[in-house]
């Protein structure tokens, strides 16, 4: 599953429905590499919103766990068992209070988004790391 908060609508710099096409076109580029997720949750909410029918303190805005909560009640999923992957504070916060496992990806981009306030349970340098790291603690 992915989940991701994404408050440009929020914020008035896109519209809702050119947010929802970009989302739309990476689910289209992620399936001609053949990843489909099984469910994609996206908070569209910000507190500070300019735009009135988006401003909310939601229960779905990382780093609450609403999103990870709902998909994997829908889907099934052991949270307990899953790993939360991200690259911010907000996303590490969010697994935790879900009860996943955590990693912490170091991708320059998103540097300001980490202050170290959410310890996770593995860094990694990128997702490729992140994956192998996976795959190392699962194995028997």
């Amino acid at each position: 599953m992915a989940v991701s908060n994404q408050p440009a609508a929020a914020k008035g710099i896109v519209t809702l429905e050119q947010l929802i096409a970009v989302q739309e076109r990476v689910l289209e580029l992620l399936e001609k590499e053949a990843v489909v997720p099984d469910a994609v949750r996206c908070c569209f909410h910000h507190p500070d919103a300019t735009v009135p029918a988006l401003r909310e303190m939601c229960r779905c805005r990382k780093p609450a766990p609403g999103m990870l909560l709902d998909a994997a009640a829908e889907l099934a999923v052991d949270l307990r068992t899953s790993w939360m992957i991200g690259d911010t504070d907000s996303d590490i916060m969010a697994g935790a209070a879900a009860g996943c496992r955590t990693i912490l990806i170091a991708s320059p981009c998103s540097a300001h988004k980490r202050g170290g306030a959410a310890p996770a349970d593995v860094h990694a340098v990128d997702l490729m790391a992140g994956a192998d790291a996976i795959l190392v603690a699962s194995a028997p």
